[in-house]
């Protein structure tokens, strides 16, 4: 697992996209698209900064506490297991809903494997969830961060693939994500600080929406969505913008959106 104590997220919120068209019709879009998006990346992000967290608590390797921690609170139970092959770590918030620090409520189980430290080339790390919900969100699916050590620019860089699903607990919704990224470490990795950190992200990301059943027990494809990167975003931890790259961003019933930063 990682050497830093690190609360890494790299979702890239799109909630909320406007644009102006020059001589064109004003057109109304459907966004919930780019909520559902922020929302189940949100929800796989954090899945892996538990883990993170955990493995600090139990392993002894900071001077995090329960009670400075952002994620877990004391209803839940942290076993990390050295003596298997991979590692194991295993993140239980009972079968009743626990409240965590950072104000959601969760239950099931994180199980978390890992082959080596977060530092060390060839480490593949795999979070799969039991039963695991927030906020009464059902979250099922996988993800693997996989170091595949120094690039050519001598930068440490991991590939970051999530397949997952969240069965909304108020409409009975569907959103299904799949995402395929490769982060590339840049700054911040020689110092243990963590809000010095700044990493490159490149890769593509798609999604699903679908509404709750209806007769014939069939359901309707609501929103699509795909979007890739034609330049990397260059996200620093210690800034809540992507200071530059290039997105594309494809949704049924736009238009295709170049999102440029900086």
């Amino acid at each position: 697992m990682k050497k830093k104590s690190a609360i890494i997220v790299f979702a890239l919120l799109f909630a909320g996209f406007t644009f102006n068209y020059c001589n064109k019709e004003k057109k109304s879009y459907d966004t919930s698209f780019s909520q559902d998006n922020a929302y189940v990346e949100n929800v796989f992000n954090n899945v892996s900064n538990i883990a993170d967290e955990a493995f600090e608590l139990s392993s002894n390797r900071s001077n995090l506490e329960l009670t400075t921690s952002y994620y877990l609170s004391e209803c839940a139970e942290v076993i990390l297991d050295l003596s298997t092959n991979p590692y194991l770590l295993s993140i239980d918030f009972g079968e009743e809903n626990c409240l965590c620090n950072d104000g959601r409520y969760r239950r099931g189980k994180i199980m978390t494997t890992f082959t080596g430290m977060y530092r060390e080339p060839g480490t593949v790390i795999t979070h799969t969830l039991e039963n695991y919900f927030v906020d009464n969100d059902k979250v099922i699916g996988t993800m693997v961060v996989t170091n595949t050590g120094l690039n050519e620019l001598e930068y440490m860089q991991y590939d970051v693939e999530v397949n997952g699903q969240v069965h909304k607990a108020n409409n009975g919704r569907i959103i299904s994500w799949v995402s395929d990224r490769t982060r590339e470490w840049i700054e911040g990795r020689e110092s243990f600080e963590v809000m010095d950190d700044v990493y490159l992200i490149s890769g593509t990301a798609s999604g699903e929406s679908s509404d709750s059943l209806s007769e014939g027990n069939n359901r309707k494809l609501m929103n699509t969505w795909q979007m890739h990167t034609t330049s990397p975003l260059r996200v620093a931890l210690n800034c809540n913008w992507v200071s530059a790259g290039t997105l594309i961003v494809n949704a049924s019933g736009w238009d295709e959106a170049i999102i440029e930063y900086g």
